[in-house]
This record gives structure tokens, C-alpha cells and sequence, in this order.
């Protein structure tokens, strides 16, 4: 199962999708983008969305420019473009780690921070099709996965996290009523235990 801990970036604005598109950078037609591209200027922190280890961190100048490529296990995810990162190759990460900054290096038209998200074991990662060699085998569309992110973060009331955990752990109104009302951290608890539910 994929689930991100984290963002990217602080926050995301899409400037270019997944999947088909027409764009012409320093005379060569791109016809297929393989992540998604995230409005951020220079400078910007990129984090690890999940825990992981960090596979790469390299600089391909003709294409992803500064890059880094992390193994979660059953997936992977790649930051490009970057203007440094701060990891080094075999280094364990955990999700919000910051890991670079983001940049404009390598083959862009200005500042992003390409991201991509690839499925299955980090072996694979890097099988191209066959047809045309700009395409990466394992990757698919991240925006679905950045959304599902923002929605288990963003508006969960202290209610909602209350009938998130009860309903999910099956524990009783009492318990219930401890964590929150007699525990020291007891309205933190509820909130991280239903964002991990989520």
C-alpha cells in the first residue's frame, strides 16, 4: 500500500501533470512527462514523503539535472531539478526529512521540483519501454496520492478524530474520555492515532 507521510514541498501547486504532453525544451520534443511538476522557486525544501533509502544523488545534466531517487520498499520516488540536496547515497530516511532544495538544473524551461512516484521493487525502477526510452516502466500519476495526503491532514477536528479512533479500535466511551480529557497529551494522541488510521 502506498501512503505518503509527507509532502514534497510545504505546499503544492501543480504546473505540469502526468502522463501526455507537447513541449519542446532546447530543440527536443517531449511527448510523455513521467511525474508531475511542482511550482517552487529556488530554494525551496524538498522532503521524503515516506521513509526509505535513499538510492541516488546525483547530478544528470541531461535531463534531471541534481537528482535523488528513494526506495520505500514497494515503491519508489524521485526529486529532480534540484539546486543541492543534502543526503548521500545508502542513507536512511524518515518521511519530512528534508532532503534538497529545489532548483532549475538540468533540461527545464524554470525553477521546479520534478517528482515522480514508481511502483514495485527499486531493481525495477529504472526499466524504460521499449518503443521509446524517455518513458519510464513504473511510473504512474502521484497527484492522487499528494491529495490523499492533504485530505487525512487538513480539517480533522478533534470530533472526528475522536469517532475515527473509537470506531476503528473499538474502545469504549470511557477510554475514550481518558485519552482525551485525562491524558496529558491526550487530544495529540487522538489526532496522530486517526491520521494513522486514515
Amino acid at each position: 500500500m502506498i501512503k505518503f507521510e509527507s509532502l514534497p514541498l510545504d505546499d503544492y501547486v501543480i504546473n505540469s501533470l502526468f502522463g501526455l504532453r507537447n513541449i519542446t525544451v532546447d530543440g527536443s520534443s517531449y511527448w510523455w512527462h513521467n511525474g508531475i511538476d511542482l511550482k517552487a522557486e529556488t530554494g525551496k525544501p524538498v522532503y521524503s514523503v515516506s521513509e526509505g533509502v535513499v538510492k541516488a544523488a546525483k547530478n544528470n545534466e541531461g535531463g534531471y539535472g541534481l537528482y535523488i531517487a528513494i526506495d520505500h520498499g514497494n515503491y519508489g520516488t524521485l526529486y529532480a531539478h534540484l539546486s543541492r540536496y543534502i543526503i548521500v547515497k545508502g542513507q536512511t530516511v524518515k518521511a519530512g526529512d528534508l532532503i534538497g532544495y529545489s532548483g532549475g538544473t538540468g533540461v527545464v524551461t524554470a525553477p521546479h521540483l520534478h517528482f515522480e512516484l514508481r511502483i514495485g521493487k527499486y531493481s525495477d525502477f529504472w526499466d524504460r519501454c521499449i518503443c521509446d526510452s524517455n518513458v519510464f516502466m513504473r511510473c504512474v500519476d502521484s497527484k492522487f496520492y499528494l491529495d490523499d495526503f492533504v485530505e487525512r491532514n487538513n480539517d480533522l477536528t478533534i470530533d472526528n478524530a475522536i469517532n475515527i479512533v473509537k470506531t476503528s479500535a473499538g474502545l469504549e466511551d470511557k477510554t475514550i474520555d481518558y485519552m482525551v480529557n485525562d491524558y496529558k497529551f491526550g487530544t495529540d494522541l487522538i489526532t496522530k492515532l486517526a491520521k494513522a488510521i486514515r
